[in-house]
């Protein structure tokens, strides 16, 4: 992991107030080229398949 954020502050902070300003209901919102990538493999692959790569980042992957 690294001290760096993912996101640049400014970018958090226009997706925040789009989202509540614009009129809509929508609960979850993409922010910053890591969400979009996260979210892209969520909705492409398979649950077993994406859990796993999720633990395998995480080093929680069993030996």
């Amino acid at each position: 992991m690294t001290d760096e954020p993912s996101i640049e502050a400014a970018v958090a902070a226009e997706v925040i107030w789009e989202a509540v300003t614009d009129g809509s209901s929508q609960l979850r919102c993409r922010a910053g080229a890591d969400a979009e990538e996260l979210l892209d493999n969520r909705k492409a692959l398979d649950d077993a398949t994406f859990i796993g790569g999720l633990k395998a980042q995480l080093g929680l992957d069993a030996p």
